[in-house]
C-alpha cells in the first residue's frame, strides 16, 4: 500500500494503519533542523496524510493540550470534541474536563508540515531540542525523551 493511496473512509483504523507502519517502537523526532528555538516539529508525512485524508482536508490545525506526566497530546480537531464525553465515561469529575480543556492550544501546520508548539507548552513537557512523538488511538502525545524514559521506567516497574 503506497501513502499516496486513499484511506477510506474510517480514520480509526487509517491512523492504526498509519502507525503500524511508522512507529513500531517510539522513536526521537528532531524539530526542525532550521530553527529549533521557534518551537517547530516536523510531522511525519504518513501522519499528515491520515490528518489531511481522513479528519480535515482543509484544517491544518491540531488541538495541542497539556497532559500528565508532563506529556503534550495532539489532537484532531474532530477527536477533541468528542473528548469531553470521552473523559465523562471514564470517570472524570466535570472540574477535571474543564481543566483539560482550558489547557489547550489550536497549533497550524505550517506548508513544510511542522507544527508550532507555544513555549508555554514546551516549558511544561520540558521539550527543548528532540521530542517523541507516541501514536495512540485517537491523537499523538510528544513527549521530551526524558520524561518518557522516566515515565516507562514507572509503568515498567508497576507490572
Amino acid at each position: 500500500m503506497g501513502w499516496g493511496t486513499s484511506f477510506g473512509s474510517d480514520p480509526l483504523h487509517a491512523l492504526n494503519l498509519c502507525l503500524s507502519y511508522c512507529y513500531v517502537t517510539p522513536r526521537v523526532t528532531p524539530f526542525a533542523q532550521t530553527h529549533p528555538e521557534k518551537g517547530r516539529f516536523c510531522l511525519p508525512e504518513c501522519i499528515r496524510s491520515v490528518l489531511h485524508e481522513c479528519y480535515a482536508p482543509e484544517d491544518d490545525a491540531l488541538i495541542l493540550s497539556m497532559f500528565f506526566k508532563r506529556c503534550l497530546v495532539c489532537y484532531p480537531r474532530e477527536e477533541w470534541f468528542k473528548m469531553p464525553q470521552r473523559l465523562r465515561s471514564r470517570g472524570a469529575s466535570p472540574g477535571d474536563i474543564r481543566d483539560f480543556q482550558e489547557k489547550k492550544a489550536v497549533c497550524l501546520l505550517d506548508g513544510e508540515g511542522r507544527l508550532y508548539i507555544p513555549l508555554p507548552f514546551r516549558k511544561y513537557a520540558e521539550i527543548t531540542r528532540e521530542a517523541l512523538l507516541i501514536g495512540m488511538v485517537y491523537f499523538l502525545e510528544l513527549w521530551a525523551p526524558h520524561r518518557w524514559e522516566a515515565y516507562v521506567a514507572e509503568e515498567t516497574g508497576r507490572r
